[in-house]
């Protein structure tokens, strides 16, 4: 896709305020808004422990009658990969599913680890054409309200997204200059990754081999101790995984951080009082 036609494909953000009928009135010298009623959705993402689709820039979703491998952007929803049309949702091991692209895809990227919920993200679209003096549609974008539960009231956040009429191009480009003066502005942070930020689940990077950030004149004692407190913070964050039992990998890492922390302590056994080291 060209570059100017790709800009033009771009999701904005909307300031708030920014509604309907604040958009016809701030639209009428140009254009003329006609809006389909609102349709709602709810999407639920799934990624695994250590995060394996998001670092993939891929998205995993379920919306009642399909699940969908997607790529990820800042926009709402990207290109699919593959779908798979099931009314329930993806279970935890995609080696299980029905053969098709989505497992072969899947199946590969995740390996044993299992698929897990990450997100509930309520959405609510309505279409919006624009028309010029010839009453011809010369453009198209679609209003969407995202909300963290079915009932609550203000959307975490507001965005539009175009769909730009071929043959109307200068048209589109006018259209978007103007949902720019009225306060639309790009989006810093994707609806996922919003909604992961404010329920406390930011994706992390996931490694058995952390830095440490030991000095060169740091004492033997508190390089030990730095080392034993990471990966022990690693082995308690395996705990839960092991305990209801989601996937084999929790406890094999689990195992691998205990048998770190014992490799480490067994070089100082001169250094810590040997009640520490036995």
């Amino acid at each position: 896709m060209p570059a100017f036609e790709s800009m033009l494909n771009e999701s904005l953000q909307l300031p708030p305020g920014l509604g309907l009928s604040t958009l016809r009135e701030g639209m009428e010298p140009f254009f003329r808004l006609a809006a389909t009623q609102p349709v709602s959705e709810k999407r639920t993402f799934y990624d695994t422990f250590q995060w394996t689709l998001w670092y993939n820039r891929q998205a995993l979703y379920h919306d009642g009658s399909k699940t969908v491998l997607s790529v990820l952007s800042k926009d709402w929803i990207d290109a699919p990969l593959a779908i798979e049309r099931s009314e329930t949702g993806p279970g935890p091991f995609p080696s299980a599913w029905p053969d098709g692209p989505l497992r072969r895809r899947l199946a590969r990227a995740v390996g044993l680890r299992a698929l897990m919920p990450i997100a509930e993200i309520h959405s609510s679209t309505c279409t919006v054409d624009f028309t010029n003096a010839d009453q011809k549609v010369v453009f198209r974008l679609d209003l969407i309200s995202l909300f963290e539960t079915s009932n609550q009231h203000t959307p975490y956040l507001r965005i539009c997204h175009p769909h730009p009429l071929r043959g109307y191009h200068q048209e589109a480009a006018a259209a978007l200059a103007q949902l720019k003066a009225l306060g639309c502005t790009a989006i810093e942070k994707g609806p996922i990754e919003q909604n992961l930020i404010s329920s406390g689940r930011a994706p992390a990077p996931y490694t058995l081999r952390p830095v440490y950030g030991l000095g060169p004149d740091e004492p033997c004692r508190e390089a030990v101790r730095d080392i034993v407190r990471s990966m022990l913070s690693l082995a308690r964050l395996q705990e839960q995984g092991i305990i209801d039992e989601i996937d084999t990998e929790f406890l094999h890492d689990y195992r691998i951080c205990i048998r770190k922390i014992r490799s480490a302590v067994s070089l100082v056994k001169g250094v810590y009082p040997e009640s520490y080291t036995v």
